[in-house]
């Protein structure tokens, strides 16, 4: 176990809020599906009525992209809930659209 190592494991293990067997094989598909598991239901509970203690600081950004390439907003998450502010962002007069939206 080299330091890299350790500091890899060491941080998904912050960010996620516990260690987790995936993090030992970190490119494999069983990780990928656990983290990405986590982050949407971390998404969830952001989202979500109830204001509750998450350890865990993996989420999703509220955005889902189709087979085409299309990006649209969740259909249950239109906006920030804390700010109220778009998730796809606005159009801008000064900014091109590829940075706000």
């Amino acid at each position: 176990c080299g330091d890299v190592r350790t500091f890899r494991l060491a941080l998904w293990a912050e960010h996620c809020g516990r260690h987790m067997e995936e993090h030992l094989r970190p490119s494999s598909l069983e990780c990928m599906g656990a983290m990405n598991a986590l982050a949407e239901e971390n998404l969830d509970k952001y989202a979500g009525d109830d204001v509750m203690r998450n350890d865990s600081h993996l989420t999703m950004y509220p955005l889902k992209v189709d087979k085409d390439g299309d990006v649209d907003v969740l259909e249950h998450i239109k906006e920030f809930p804390d700010t109220g502010g778009s998730i796809k962002g606005k159009l801008s007069l000064l900014l091109p659209d590829s940075v706000t939206q």
